[in-house]
């Protein structure tokens, strides 16, 4: 796993809970930094679609977004 694979899974888990309940999530924050770090100008609800149709997959050291 590259650096920044591993920086933008942190971010991630820093934003975010593993409990289903997304209304407890840091979208916001998540979106700021996203958009600061990476020039794509991913709104909000781009992250949550993007949650909700991702699943799953275990990795050797955690649970990870495909």
């Amino acid at each position: 796993m590259d650096i920044m694979e591993e920086v933008v899974i942190q971010k991630v888990e820093q934003f975010t809970t593993a409990d289903p309940d997304k209304g407890e999530w840091k979208i916001r924050s998540l979106a700021d930094w996203v958009n600061l770090n990476f020039p794509l100008g991913m709104p909000e609800a781009e992250i949550m679609k993007a949650a909700e149709s991702g699943k799953e997959e275990r990795s050797p050291a955690r649970f990870t977004m495909a």
